[in-house]
């Protein structure tokens, strides 16, 4: 039976060594099973959890991009992770310790396969908050997508240069049509797609590192206005037909916007229904986004 080794990877800062360490790994055909982000270990330290050792470990020690400096300073930087490395693979070998498992809310979908399109947000949005709440870093591992819930832990594979990336979902988007993924600058640069903008991929969920409880609600994005005024008109007409509508602000690098939510459903089938109604109904291009904020099933504007 194979084993899973922790390990983890600190002492550097610069910014997009967390991307470069998962794309040496993902070059070598190391399967990331799952991680801990910077907020979880602290800062300049990526906790990884693999299935290949010896692999793993020959891929971070070939590496010229993880070794800046002189030579001493990257030997003993490597030192410590190298040692946990080989200490947990013992641990894990001889006495049956696995790394804590991640306690996943019900109907989570873990395992869920998606291809398409992916484009990349860095400068523009860099500092502003993410829909979790936190601030957004252009230089770590996240993404935006519309439905998975915020804090899910997703394998990114470009079908074009067979890199990969692990990234954790921490905001919403792409609301462009025919795209399912934004990455960070640091995972468009571990894929090789910054200078192409987008790239066709494929992303696979593996772990979930969000908040306790229950997923949200699904909503569905009617409308974005620079006036609150009219955000507010639209979603007066909704409310009779679509309870819990609401108001969403958003910076955006034009400026601040006002989303107009319609509705919360539980199914994704009852979300695609209402879209199709509201589609014909306002003659506009809806979205289906997932809503799991605190407090999200209140419907409050």
């Amino acid at each position: 039976m194979p084993t899973t080794t922790q390990f983890v990877v600190s002492g550097q800062s610069k910014p997009g060594v967390l991307a470069e360490v998962a794309a040496v790994l993902g070059a070598a055909g190391v399967n990331i099973k799952a991680f801990s982000a910077p907020e979880v270990t602290g800062p300049g330290k990526l906790r990884l959890i693999v299935a290949d050792v010896d692999t793993a470990r020959i891929a971070l020690r070939k590496s010229k991009s993880l070794m800046p400096g002189e030579k001493r300073t990257s030997t003993s930087r490597l030192l410590l992770p190298l040692f946990a490395f080989l200490l947990t693979t013992w641990l894990s070998g001889c006495s049956g310790w696995s790394p804590a498992r991640p306690s996943y809310p019900p109907g989570y979908p873990l395992g869920f396969i998606e291809r398409g399109s992916a484009s990349w947000y860095g400068p523009g949005f860099h500092g502003n908050r993410t829909a979790n709440g936190e601030v957004y870093d252009m230089h770590k591992l996240t993404a935006a997508h519309r439905t998975l819930p915020l804090g899910s832990v997703a394998v990114v594979r470009s079908l074009s240069t067979g890199r990969q990336v692990t990234v954790r979902i921490n905001d919403r988007g792409p609301f462009a049509r025919g795209r399912i993924l934004d990455l960070s600058l640091a995972g468009a640069q571990a894929v090789g797609m910054v200078g192409r903008g987008t790239d066709e991929i494929e992303l696979r969920v593996i772990s979930y590192e969000g908040r306790a409880g229950g997923m949200g609600v699904l909503r569905v994005q009617v409308g974005s206005f620079a006036d609150p005024a009219n955000a507010r008109t639209l979603v007066e007409r909704l409310r009779s037909a679509y309870p819990g509508s609401k108001i969403v602000g958003v910076d955006l690098p034009d400026g601040r916007r006002y989303r107009v939510y319609a509705g919360q459903f539980q199914t994704e089938v009852a979300a695609e229904q209402a879209a199709a109604h509201l589609r014909r109904a306002l003659e506009t291009d809806p979205f289906i986004v997932r809503d799991d904020a605190p407090g999200a099933t209140t419907g409050n504007p």
